[in-house]
């Protein structure tokens, strides 16, 4: 794909075409499978890149002129349905929407912070970094919470997409699954020495499906939780006996 027009040349090519989208990528896009080749065979030049304002509210379109590339045009490949799928929107599209969508969340904010988004199996996964990770995972990773819950909501607006956005920030996800997963071999321990039930205290149910996975092949305690948001709770006790294991799902 060429970024510039070349000069029309009285070959009796076709003048170049416009098109928009909320990206210049997607905008390509919409040329390739317009015009029935693959990106790659198009000159384009933009007009305007698109911008998402904040929130999603007030941005503007992409905007590009494109046409088929002489090369491509005398030497087409494939049929036009071949080249049609073959530039059907690209996975990264989404990718780079909601890295954009989290810049601007941050920058607005004031946070210093880097952003990178990688496929992870049918997901996304956000990983933050910087010197304002503390101040972005909040107490007991809260804001980290709202802020992976506001990606979700501003992303999947109008997106034809099941795709679902993991936040991380510093590798904090990463490390108290890790603590938590101690936490519930201690509290096994304990509940077995004490001969009865020890409850953890009140966790959100991403936190509390750690510690029920962490101790559902021990064989010699169970958990369930107790309580009513936000202060529900994970409880080990001994024995398996008087209820039921921890059914997948359940928080």
């Amino acid at each position: 794909m060429t970024d510039r027009l070349e000069p029309r040349s009285g070959e009796g090519r076709e003048p170049p075409a416009e098109f928009e989208a909320d990206t210049v990528d997607q905008a390509v896009a919409a040329a390739a499978r317009s015009l029935g080749v693959a990106p790659e065979a198009l000159e384009v030049e933009v007009l305007t890149r698109g911008s998402t304002g904040l929130f999603g509210i007030g941005g503007r379109k992409a905007r590009i002129l494109a046409r088929v590339a002489a090369e491509a045009a005398l030497h087409p490949a494939g049929t036009p349905a071949e080249t049609a799928a073959g530039a059907a929107e690209a996975p990264g599209d989404l990718g780079g929407r909601v890295a954009g969508l989290c810049r601007e969340i941050l920058g607005r904010g004031g946070f210093e912070a880097e952003v990178a988004v990688t496929p992870d199996g049918s997901d996304l996964r956000v990983e933050i970094s910087g010197p304002d990770v503390g101040l972005l995972i909040g107490r007991g990773g809260q804001t980290l919470d709202a802020l992976e819950y506001l990606l979700n909501r501003l992303a999947g607006r109008g997106a034809e997409t099941s795709a679902r956005i993991r936040l991380d920030a510093g590798g904090y996800r990463e490390r108290r699954a890790r603590s938590l997963e101690a936490l519930a071999r201690r509290t096994a321990e304990k509940a077995l020495r004490l001969r009865r039930p020890v409850s953890l205290p009140p966790m959100p149910p991403r936190e509390r499906r750690i510690v029920h996975l962490a101790l559902r092949d021990h064989r010699e305690v169970r958990t369930w939780s107790s309580g009513e948001e936000p202060r529900r709770k994970v409880v080990v006790g001994p024995g398996r006996d008087r209820r039921p294991r921890h059914r997948r799902g359940d928080s």
